[in-house]
């Protein structure tokens, strides 16, 4: 399984084919019962989480750097399992980061990389004259 699901992240790596960005992909969170109880339907997470994952776990992050390479580049995020989850619900932790850690991982990729610069935009405004001025009409009020 584990070589299965190496293979599934190079291929997707390779697919994606980033170079400064960061993928995060959500594991989504249990949807409750229509009946106002404290009760959820049982857990799915995303299919996209899943493939790279391979694990089933409420609240989880998937993320991806390029940087450090197509099979290096993962890493799972997971939040704790409280006492009352795994008395109440039967929740074992899941192998990852704490999720709590997060944010720092993004903000320790974000100082890695460079400032992007979007190209120049070029000054156009739909019915200006050769001075810039706008019209307010197509023609001049002497020509209608």
């Amino acid at each position: 399984m584990f070589t299965r699901l190496t293979d599934r992240r190079a291929r997707l790596a390779a697919a994606l084919n980033l170079t400064d960005e960061i993928l995060l992909i959500g594991a989504g969170t249990p949807v409750p019962l229509p009946e106002n109880t404290d009760q959820t339907y049982p857990f799915r997470a995303h299919a996209e989480f899943f493939y790279v994952a391979g694990v089933e776990c409420p609240g989880a992050i998937a993320t991806f750097d390029p940087q450090d390479g197509p099979r290096d580049g993962w890493k799972l995020f997971v939040p704790e399992v409280t006492e009352g989850e795994h008395v109440w619900e039967a929740r074992e932790q899941v192998a990852g980061e704490p999720l709590a850690g997060l944010p720092a991982w993004i903000t320790e990729r974000r100082a890695d990389r460079r400032p992007r610069r979007s190209p120049p935009r070029r000054a156009h405004r739909r019915g200006a004259d050769r001075e810039g001025a706008r019209s307010l009409f197509p023609c001049a009020p002497s020509e209608r």
